[in-house]
């Protein structure tokens, strides 16, 4: 990185006009450190072409988040100072749908942070693990790069349970049928501005594409799956947004510093258990 005033800095390993996946990283920062050079190394590790946009404002950031400069577009806030902070959760809804890792300085402010009511698609960080930093940008591109190829038609026959089976339910998964030793669980998400809801989950492999819910009159998004004994962490797809089920009574943080949502399949018990 040649000084703090670049604005843009351009990395790529493909020739221009090249197909395939062209991220753009808007990344905020008032000293610059070793984050920028990071970031470049994850991505360009990873055979993609992009660029990484310096912000030297709040509001630079933000206005760059708000016109997006690719489809693909993620964000790293180095919440240096306090006023950083203040300032991002100011602007947060101009934020909302973006996937931003957020790194703050001390446990003091992670704290604090993760209290200001953030967007769901923030990730909190310790400025002193950029490690994890870099895996959280991994992940946000393999996502993308997993949903981006697959085109998933419509909820097929699969999604109904069989016949006879399939009733409606007054709460969210819980198991409604055995087979083979697995339990029919239905997932259920209320979102009538949505225009595609996936789920996903270590039941598949977290494939953002795998799972589409079906969209019902009343706005209700619903899919039914099969599942072992067990206990599973899931969250939804919405229009691109990862997020945790708010029905859930059940999570746990993962380790991008978010929130997933916790199934449990319970075994079916026998006559004299």
């Amino acid at each position: 990185m040649t000084g703090r005033n670049a604005k843009r800095a351009g990395y790529s390993n493909r020739r221009e006009g090249e197909g395939g996946f062209h991220p753009t990283v808007v990344y905020y920062a008032r000293t610059l450190d070793g984050t920028a050079s990071m970031i470049v190394d994850v991505v360009t590790a990873h055979g993609r072409g992009g660029r990484l946009c310096l912000c030297e404002t709040v509001q630079d950031f933000v206005e760059k988040l708000s016109k997006p400069l690719e489809k693909e577009t993620f964000a790293v806030f180095m919440a240096q100072e306090e006023d950083d902070l203040v300032d991002l959760y100011v602007m947060r809804e101009g934020l909302t749908g973006i996937p931003l890792i957020l790194v703050l300085p001390d446990h003091e402010r992670l704290t604090i942070a993760m209290g200001y009511g953030l967007p769901p698609t923030f990730m909190y960080f310790m400025g002193d693990d950029l490690a994890k930093v870099g895996d959280a940008l991994r992940e946000l591109l393999k996502r993308s790069d997993t949903g981006k190829d697959r085109q998933p038609g419509d909820v097929s026959d699969h999604d109904k349970l069989p016949s006879g089976q399939e009733k409606e339910l007054s709460g969210n998964h819980p198991p409604t049928a055995t087979e083979n030793g697995k339990k029919h669980i239905t997932f259920r998400f209320h979102r009538p501005d949505a225009e595609k809801v996936f789920l996903v989950g270590d039941f598949n492999d977290w494939d953002a594409g795998a799972r589409a819910l079906k969209r019902y009159e009343d706005g209700t998004w619903k899919t039914t799956i099969s599942l072992m004994p067990g206990v599973y962490e899931y969250k939804f797809v919405i229009d691109g947004d990862w997020q945790h089920d708010p029905q859930c009574t059940e999570s746990v943080t993962n380790e991008f510093g978010s929130w997933n949502s916790i199934v449990r399949v319970e075994e079916k018990k026998g006559k004299h258990s």
